[in-house]
């Protein structure tokens, strides 16, 4: 196992100046181009399963520069200010690998629930509970004691958020999920001889490669008006926009073994402990079922990812996975533009625009023996979110 660094320059000198008549006022070098530096550990395996270590940084350079000349004045590849590209976003800490693997053994664990019995029945009974009294709001606007119904028109506000509230959780809390049921059993045999299909190679081969793309971030802004020429007798500032990007991608990759309890020597009693896996029938398939209905938990979730974790480590076939790595892809890029002004009357830039950039791709082995974890964030407020909170305020604003 040897470790090897490579870099290269590739950046070039651009002499620029200005002056007045045929006097040199000042003189500029800059460099421009790209530089690039790598650093990789080799494991000296042929075959590619054992993931190496991997670092590699590339910068690219580019600036506006402005030629011409009228009565006075002359310039030639008179550079414009540097506008950089912004900072990568900040580097993964070992908590993000580890909540990455989680998400990646979420992603290929073929002893997952399919169609979660135990947590099918909770939900239901919740839903005989809740949902008749949503229902009564939703159709009468009033509470449920109320003997009579109002028209619409005399409606209060309150009324009428409590039977918007009721209505879109009566769509969220029951029946969607009794819709995902549904599917889920029209689908089990078919999920259920894929997921064969796959440990039967499984077992030809010994092992199985899984691959993940878990994120893909990407942040856009701009920057107007940057003071990129000052006069410096050339008698024209010079303004310019900036495009600006922030990206990351996140991707995983692994391998499946089998373990030591994994049944393998026994077709039928791999297909018994599948079907009872994917029926939720184990002791971490109820663990989950129990988790689902727990009161609150869906808003858990947002900030802790229970859930996942619950489902990465659903392990009922004893599947080992090893060799973990995860790529990190951050990369930032400017695009510089010129304003048009003044300058333009006698000034001709050497580019429509200048791009800059910097760009990171890591690649980092996450040990074996490293834990699953749930995964911790600020919440992404989506449209079906702010539906459900938007709702349950409606309620509480009802009942005043």
């Amino acid at each position: 196992m040897s470790a090897r660094t490579r870099s290269r320059d590739l950046r070039e000198i651009v002499h620029g100046s200005h002056g007045s008549d045929e006097i040199t006022i000042a003189e500029s070098d800059i460099l421009i181009g790209m530089t690039e530096h790598c650093v990789d550990i080799d494991k000296g395996d042929p075959n590619r399963v054992i993931p190496n270590p991997f670092h590699l940084t590339k910068n690219r350079y580019n600036r506006l520069s402005f030629t011409g000349s009228k009565p006075g004045r002359f310039a030639t590849s008179w550079p414009a200010q540097d506008l950089p590209a912004l900072p990568l976003m900040e580097e993964p800490s070992a908590y993000d690998y580890l909540v990455w693997r989680t998400e990646l053994m979420n992603h290929a664990n073929l002893a997952d629930s399919q169609f979660n019995i135990p947590q099918a029945v909770g939900e239901t009974l919740d839903f005989l509970k809740i949902i008749p009294n949503f229902l009564k709001k939703a159709a009468g606007g009033i509470p449920p004691a109320s003997p009579t119904k109002k028209p619409l028109s005399e409606l209060t506000p309150g009324e009428i958020g409590n039977a918007v509230g009721a209505a879109n959780l009566t769509y969220w809390w029951g029946l969607k999920p009794l819709l995902s049921d549904l599917a889920s059993i029209i689908q089990f045999m078919q999920a259920f001889e894929r997921r064969m299909a796959s440990l039967e190679k499984m077992r030809e081969k010994g092992f199985k490669r899984v691959r993940k793309q878990l994120r893909v971030d990407v942040e856009n802004s701009s920057r107007n008006g940057e003071l990129v020429v000052s006069d410096l007798g050339l008698s024209s500032s010079i303004y310019a926009n900036t495009e600006d990007s922030v990206a990351r991608k996140v991707w995983a990759t692994g391998t499946l073994y089998p373990g030591a309890f994994t049944p393998f020597h026994d077709t039928e009693l791999l297909r018994k402990q599948l079907q009872r896996a994917m029926k939720g029938f184990t002791l971490q398939g109820v663990s989950q079922a129990l988790w689902e209905v727990f009161p609150w938990s869906w808003l858990i979730d947002w900030f802790i990812g229970i859930g996942d974790y619950l489902s990465a480590i659903n392990n009922a076939l004893d599947l080992q996975l090893r060799h973990v790595s995860i790529m990190v892809h951050d990369i930032s890029h400017t695009r510089v533009y010129a304003v048009p002004g003044e300058w333009s009357s006698w000034l001709k830039a050497n580019l429509p625009y200048a791009d800059n950039s910097r760009e990171r791709k890591q690649r980092q082995v996450v040990p074996d023996w490293a834990p699953f974890v749930p995964s911790l964030q600020l919440p992404f407020i989506d449209a079906r979110r702010l539906s459900i909170l938007g709702s349950l305020s409606a309620l509480q604003f009802g009942k005043r």
